[in-house]
């Protein structure tokens, strides 16, 4: 991390405690923080489990900030695994504050919560912060691994440095030992977590139905495409090419492998294999690229899988998709299934075996290795024959390189010496160039300590390129005349090499055979190294070669090796040498050696023990295997050229390149009548179907015009009669409006004389009201009046009546019953009236209530009505819209299928008139309904609402100012002038 907003939040795990010991069984810790799942790698289930590892997530410093107010809680989850499933079995969890956490790194002994365990086990761990984002330096008594997040450049394949890897970390015993083999290996994820070490083969098996897949208007004879069908695809940066074939129904390759070496772990190559681009398969024609088919290398590794006990293979047929958009194919392959083409491939990834496993390979690829370089021979020098290559450039080359190279090497020979020789270059992939055909040579005498000699050189690859701006189209070239062949041996095509890429060399394996003594050959090979010449091959028709570097590969040094049998029963020693030399270049400006590069090869000497020279050596005929005897010794001239062995092959060679090019043209004839009778019969049959489809084109338009003449009668009666209806429509339109005028003037009539009528009633229930209200007031006053008089009366009664009682005047009691007897009476009286005046008003206030109730459920109805009344307008409006919409889009067809030839035009003025007239007369036709519809129901609502409010000043109880009354009028006057 190079920012300093950002900081790591770090979980260390370095160790465990009253853990039970299981054998068969890994604990894994596993974290969840920031919406990341972070685990660690298994490690073994025992008492003390060891697990020594970090678990990190990056974040910046506002996110932290967030997470320590929302009091975020990190758990660990504890995970058991069993090494013969994939199931994690849980054991338990503990907390971690986040809180808590610094820059110091505090460990402690966390318990595990809910364990299923009785031992209570704990872990010892830390949780601290990385803010400056410095590197982890390991300590030395605590051993941390690195689980992060990975990155897009952990991602991508890097050549394995052993030497960086040492500097920072301790290598074990088996790891020096894997890497003290010759074997190119490739990291993949970080450098800390790369521990493990993986073997991946890949291999093209077979492949079907390749015939549809042939271009037929495209030939694959011309100069770009020079080649035979092959199969090919990139992986690791390396590109992977199979054997070249001619057989298309059912193809079956040779069982071999390319094998890549991995460093990494289980979940970062699954990892890798799900975000790299998806491997593709190319089949090609020489360069020309026909089809191809995408292999879900994801699938790979099961995702449940954490440690590849057991070898994952992905081996499955996928179908081939052709790069012509060919859609007569398409729907060929779509309807039958079965007839799809397609390959079959093999990509297994295990670990990478021990020590006994890889010395027990070795030793089975010695044994096999002169019998695999036999069959590779005999394999292309057959391929050979079935090319049906140019016969001149065959036997020109063959001829010119046995004389030339013979010679040079007799003439470089020391006095008293000869030296046996042949020499071969081998392909590969069991496929040959003309002008890398095989060349024998042979010498005449020699000594009985002779051994026959099998120096095989193999360029494999190149690697670790830099100080180049742009991607190299590189290939490796070399002259060796020692071993008798002055023609160059040269790795083509050229490959694209990036900067701190390794590619493999194409056709980098030669091997010369030859018979000399072990000093001699020990002190050639000293006195001349070889040297392998590098050049960079420009893009573009004009294609240019520059000189880029040359690396210096000691051959001498393969005596410095061990001498292996190659079988038990044969006598043939072997030594052997893989290793890698530097590519230098010359400074231009300092004139300085430079290392820009680095050459990885093979170097192989195969001794089959001693020769004897009595017999004749042999010229291998390239194009028909035959061979021809050569004097055993050349002493003097020949007095007669046309007498030597030479010459007579060189006319039975003339003679069968006459032979083959008769024949080459007799079949050049033949294909061509064939072609030519072909495309004789196909031009026939393209021309009756051409003739037959214009037979039916005419038909189709001599009806299409006839249904157009209909069409336009058909629209000519229509417009007469939208015209009559047009007409009619208009006279229908002014009786409307003149019955609608008069019908407004009766009801604004009738208006008003109700609203007199009623303003007349509600005066006289208004009078009657106030005449009610003044009657109770009086009628109370005089209640009141009456009462205080009648307690006026009591009281003075009471008076009297105490006087009368101590005067004893009995002479005025009766006067005075009878006066309290009155008043008694006419209190009654007022009573009764009161009560019944006082019914009457209870009576009133319950009539005007239950009047209010019916006005509210008045004025809901006439809200619901209102409603309703616009919900139908809506509607009435939108089908008479869609009617006329539809109208619109008929006639606008029905115009632009109008012909356009003279003999078929119509004056078109008068036709957009009358459509815009009658468009103009349907919208007025749709507003006038509406509008009549609209008019009826807010007429219907008039009548009601002045029903309702006649209604309800009839009954006495409301006025003109009372609210509700208000409210009518204005609704009243509202519908008014909407008409």
């Amino acid at each position: 991390m190079q920012l300093k907003d950002r900081c790591l939040v770090v979980i260390a795990l370095i160790t465990g405690r009253n853990f039970p010991n299981r054998p068969t069984y890994h604990l894994v810790c596993e974290a969840k923080f920031n919406n990341e799942v972070l685990s660690t790698d298994p490690v073994e289930h025992n008492e003390e489990p060891q697990f020594e590892q970090e678990l990190a997530w990056d974040l910046d410093k506002t996110s932290l900030k967030q997470h320590r107010l929302q009091r975020s809680a990190l758990k660990v989850t504890v995970s058991a695994v069993d090494s013969q499933s994939p199931v994690k079995e849980p054991i338990g969890f503990f907390m971690l504050d986040l809180r808590s956490c610094s820059t110091e790194k505090v460990y402690k002994w966390y318990r595990i919560l809910h364990s299923k365990y009785k031992s209570s086990p704990a872990v010892f761990a830390s949780i601290y912060l990385d803010i400056e984002g410095q590197e982890l330096v390991p300590n030395p008594k605590i051993k941390t691994g690195l689980a992060m997040s990975l990155s897009e450049a952990d991602l991508i394949p890097r050549v394995y440095n052993s030497e960086e890897d040492n500097q920072h970390f301790s290598v074990p015993t088996t790891t020096a030992n894997i890497q003290s083999t010759n074997i190119t290996w490739y990291t993949i994820g970080p450098r800390r977590l790369a521990k493990e070490y993986f073997m991946l083969t890949f291999q093209f098996e077979e492949a079907f139905k390749l015939e549809s897949l042939i271009p037929i208007e495209q030939s694959l004879c011309s100069g770009e495409h020079i080649g035979g069908f092959h199969f090919t695809c990139e992986l690791f940066g390396i590109t992977i090419y199979s054997n070249q074939f001619s057989q298309l129904m059912q193809v079956k390759f040779n069982s071999i492998e390319q094998t890549f070496y991995i460093k990494s772990t289980v979940d970062i190559l699954r990892i890798y294999f799900v975000h790299i681009t998806p491997l593709v398969i190319k089949f090609c024609f020489g360069s020309h690229v026909l089809a191809h088919a995408t292999v879900p290398v994801e699938q790979l590794i099961p995702f449940n899988d954490h440690i590849l006990q057991n070898t994952a293979v992905l081996n499955r047929s996928f179908d081939l998709i052709s790069e012509e958009s060919d859609q007569q194919l398409k729907e060929y392959q779509s309807k039958h299934t079965e007839d799809k083409p397609r390959v079959n491939i093999n990509i297994t990834l295990r670990r990478y075996p021990d020590k006994n496993a890889i010395q027990q390979r070795s030793t089975m690829t010695n044994n096999n290795n002169s019998s695999r370089r036999l069959r590779n021979m005999t394999d292309s020098l057959n391929h050979i024959s079935s090319l049906n290559l140019d016969p001149y450039a065959d036997v020109n080359t063959m001829s010119s390189n046995v004389n030339e190279n013979y010679d040079q090497f007799v003439t470089s020979l020391p006095e008293g010496k000869t030296l046996k020789q042949s020499s071969r270059t081998l392909e590969r992939d069991d496929y040959l160039c003309p002008s890398k055909l095989l060349n024998v040579y042979q010498s005449m005498d020699g000594t009985p300590d002779w051994h026959r000699y099998c120096y095989t050189i193999e360029l494999r690859s190149v690697k670790n390129i830099q100080g180049f701006d742009h991607e190299l189209q590189l290939y490796a070239r070399y002259v060796y005349p020692l071993f008798g062949s002055g023609a160059p041996v040269m790795t083509l095509p050229p490959i694209a090499v990036a900067r701190n890429q390794e590619v493999i060399l194409p056709h980098g394996f030669c091997a010369f055979e030859f018979a000399a003594s072990p000093e001699e050959l020990k002190t050639r090979l000293n006195d001349n190294p070889l040297k392998v010449e590098f050049f960079d091959r420009s893009q573009g028709t004009l294609a240019t070669d520059s000189f880029i570097g040359y690396s210096l590969i000691p051959l001498v040094s393969v005596f410095e090796s061990s001498i292996v049998k190659a079988t038990k029963e044969s006598s043939t020693l072997v030594r052997r040498i893989n290793d890698s030399v530097d590519m230098l270049a010359e400074q231009s400006n300092t004139n300085e050696l430079k290392v820009v590069g680095q050459l990885v090869y093979s170097l192989q000497l195969e001794d089959f023990g001693a020769h004897n020279v009595d017999s004749n050596a042999s010229v291998l005929d390239m194009t028909k295997g035959l061979v021809h005897q050569i004097n055993d010794e050349i002493k003097s001239e020949p007095s007669d050229i046309r007498s030597t062995r030479e010459y007579q092959v060189a006319i039975e060679l003339e003679l069968w390149r006459a032979a083959e090019e008769a024949k080459f043209t007799a079949q050049l004839k033949k294909r061509e009548q064939t072609l030519m009778a072909t495309l004789a019969e196909e031009w026939h049959k393209r021309d009756s179907q051409r003739e037959i489809i214009c037979r039916k084109k005419l038909s189709e338009y001599q009806a299409l015009e006839e249904k157009l003449r209909n069409t336009l009668i058909e629209l000519a009666t229509r417009e007469r009669q939208l015209t009559a209806g047009e007409a009619e429509l208009v006279r229908l339109k002014q009786e409307n409006a003149r019955e609608l005028e008069v019908r407004r003037k009766e009801l604004n009539q009738q208006s008003q004389v109700q609203i007199r009528d009623l303003e007349s009633q509600m005066k006289l229930e208004k009078k009657n009201s106030e005449h009610w209200k003044s009657q109770i007031v009086e009628w109370r006053s005089k209640y009141a009046s009456l009462e205080e008089e009648n307690n006026s009366l009591r009281s003075e009664i009471n008076g009297r009546l105490k006087k009368s009682v101590d005067n004893k005047a009995s002479n005025e009691t009766p006067s005075i019953n009878n006066e309290v007897a009155r008043l008694t009476a006419e209190l009654a009286v007022a009573r009764a009236t009161l009560s019944e005046t006082e019914c009457r008003l209870v009576e009133v206030e319950r009539g005007r209530a239950r009047y209010r109730q019916l006005w509210t459920k008045s004025l809901h109805e006439l809200a619901k009505v209102k409603q309703e009344a616009d919900e139908a307008t809506r509607i009435s409006l939108a089908q008479k819209e869609a009617e006329l919409e539809q109208i619109k889009s008929y006639y606008l067809n029905v115009d632009e299928k109008r012909p356009t030839s003279q003999d078929l035009k119509e004056p078109t003025d008068g036709n957009l008139e009358r459509s815009k007239m009658n468009e103009e007369m349907t919208t007025e036709i749709n507003v006038s309904d509406v509008k009549s519809v609209v008019d009826e129901k807010i007429e219907a609502q008039i009548t009601r609402l002045i029903e309702e409010r006649d209604g309800l000043l009839n009954t006495g109880v409301y006025e003109n100012s009372d609210s509700l009354i208000v409210d009518l009028d204005r609704q009243i006057r509202y519908l008014l002038g909407k008409i």
